[in-house]
């Protein structure tokens, strides 16, 4: 039992005790007691230290003006401590945005009027607090969360994982609305004559066009709203989110949806040589269904060549001018892959930095203003490259140049687009990672085997993520086969011509089952597949009714990335299923044999 003075029962308390025992006497607590609290009954009283501290500020008011970052807050400060006590002198005023300290005003006085003037980093939501100090923080008050900044509709959407950007056309830095009026016989543009639903029409483009890092020599026209780079077969008319399996690869979808111009309304194109533009116009084509909603609007294409960007990509212009019904359409963009895009809405539900699609309005969508970080360059040893019928092989060198900077992880891959046009591998598959500022120069060896068919071929290099289809670079050069052979042996095998350290020694950062090339296929397909760490990897075959009818691989294997061809040939045509296994990771992909 610690004694006090005075006693208890005898007067105020006013020191710090350890310990008081009640059943010894009473006592009173002033106002300004260093004790708070009492204990539970049955329980001695215990006693804890309290600090004055000043009121909190009062007042407190946030000022914002239309489109601008910034925000008054003004209040008056405190006069008082917790105590009741008299506030004598404030040491300083805290400002907090986002319960982030951003400010501490000096030089404030006792009941004064506070202010400060706050810039935001971005638009958005931000809540303050301002707390009065002395020797600690004193109580604080505050704000009701408020929008700071110009509306979020001013800003582009995007950038997708590639970089491109949508620029509404009230945004700043939008292309104004202007219609480019096409549709013959009053416009210069040529029709497509469809007359079956879900019919896709393939034209050839008037110039090369690079969209997602990749160059396009033709555009297909489809019935139900979109344009996809390249050619295609697909018609599809369901409408799905951006960026999906479903629907083309290489999608501009200005209005994805069930349409019917086969019963109404005329699509054309046109190429504008003086202003170096190709148009595709979809002139009142009537919507399957409301059959009373009819869309006008169009997709233009601008010539790299004379609309110049930093990565050689090409924009976009969406324009709209006339809708009626956009209950069930998709509006973007999307890559090769599929995996990366930009979604401006679905279904009438739009991104938050997209203002809506209605009449009269445009969507410009830019590449990348920066240059993307690694490019890749191929040499071959000698040209012209003829290979022989029985096969062959050919040397070229691949140089990865990175600017100086950080330190770069990147995939390269290497593929071959055959005669006829239809692509074979990647051939060459690894995921690097390049020190800052150095880059990689390594001597390679392809072979040709003697069944590749007679004609002209040409071999591509790509840098980027291969998984999404984000392409950063790109580089090819042609070689001829002078036969075929008709055998079926020999590979596509590409490896290094030096010894030395292996291209591509990174290990990946996951594991990852990849996209077999080509797919669908026949006979023979190449499946990639990355290892973060050596294990046992088993990558097997099945049909759609579960039965294992190829093992391309059941051992160890050491981290990086592999790949493996599957040679169907003995397979009837179907779809089968691909499972990778490592450990307790396991990832499958559906194939389709084409025979």
């Amino acid at each position: 039992m610690q004694t006090f003075a005075p006693s208890p029962g005898t007067g105020d308390l006013t020191l710090n005790p350890n310990f008081v025992n009640p059943a010894q006497g009473n006592f009173a607590l002033a106002a300004a007691s260093p004790l708070i609290g009492a204990g539970q009954f049955g329980y001695d009283m215990g006693a804890v230290s309290y600090t004055v501290r000043p009121k909190n500020p009062t007042n407190l008011q946030i000022l914002t003006q239309p489109n601008q970052f910034t925000a008054q807050l003004s209040w008056t400060n405190p006069t008082h401590n917790t105590d009741g006590s008299a506030l004598a002198s404030l040491g300083s005023v805290q400002v907090f945005r986002n319960d982030e300290l951003i400010t501490t005003l000096t030089g404030m006085t006792p009941g004064g009027a506070g202010q400060y003037t706050d810039t935001v980093p971005l638009q958005g939501n931000y809540r303050y607090k301002v707390v009065a100090v002395t020797s600690a923080n004193g109580l604080y008050t505050f704000t009701r969360e408020m929008y700071i900044g110009p509306p979020m509709t001013a800003l582009p959407t995007g950038p997708d994982a590639y970089g491109y950007l949508a620029l509404e056309s009230d945004d700043p830095g939008g292309q104004p609305f202007a219609w480019i009026e096409i549709t013959p016989p009053a416009g210069p543009g040529t029709a497509l004559a469809f007359t079956q639903d879900d019919q896709t029409f393939t034209v050839d483009l008037p110039f090369a066009f690079q969209y997602y890092g990749l160059d396009y020599g033709q555009v297909s026209i489809c019935a139900n709203g979109w344009v996809a780079l390249g050619a295609t077969t697909d018609t599809d008319y369901s409408n799905s989110s951006i960026p999906d399996a479903d629907g083309p690869p290489a999608m501009l979808a200005p209005f994805w949806e069930d349409l019917s111009p086969q019963q109404s309304g005329t699509v054309s194109h046109y190429y504008d040589s003086a202003e170096h533009r190709f148009v595709v116009e979809f002139y009142r084509v009537r919507q399957y269904t409301p059959a009373t909603a009819f869309e006008t609007f169009e997709v233009v294409l601008y010539d790299p060549a004379h609309h110049p960007t930093v990565t050689g990509d090409g924009k976009i212009l969406f324009q709209w001018l006339d809708l009626s019904d956009l209950s069930g359409a998709t509006f973007g963009i999307e890559n090769h892959a599929e995996a990366v895009g930009l979604e401006l809405g679905q279904d009438n539900s739009f991104a938050p930095t997209t203002a809506g699609i209605h009449d009269s309005t445009a969507v410009l969508f830019v590449p990348p203003a920066q240059a993307f970080p690694v490019a890749v360059n191929l040499t071959p040893a000698g040209t012209p490259i003829v290979i022989p019928a029985a096969g062959g092989s050919f040397n070229y060198t691949l140089v990865l140049s990175p600017p100086p900077g950080n330190p770069a992880t990147l995939d390269v891959w290497v593929d071959v687009v055959l005669p006829n046009g239809s692509l074979y591998g990647p051939v060459l598959q690894r995921t690097v990672t390049l020190p800052a500022g150095q880059g990689q120069s390594r001597a390679m060896t392809q072979a040709v085997p003697g069944g590749a068919p007679e004609g002209d071929y040409q071999y591509r290099a790509f840098t980027g993520d291969y998984d999404l289809g984000v392409v950063w670079s790109t580089d090819q050069f042609s070689f001829t086969k002078s036969g075929a052979d008709g055998s079926s042996s020999g590979s596509w095998a590409c490896s290094e011509a030096e010894p030395g350290a292996a291209f591509g020694a990174a290990a990946p950062a996951a594991f990852a089952l990849c996209q077999a090339h080509p797919n669908p296929f026949n006979p023979e397909t190449a499946v990639g597949y990355r290892l973060p760490a050596p294990g046992l990897v088993s990558l097997r075959v099945f049909d759609t009714a579960g039965r294992v009818v190829a093992t391309l691989l059941d051992g160890w294997r050491e981290a990086g990335a592999h790949e493996v061809t599957f040679d169907a040939s003995g397979l009837p045509s179907g779809i089968y299923f691909v499972r990778l296994a490592a450990g307790e990771a396991s990832q499958v992909q559906k194939v389709v044999l084409l025979k």
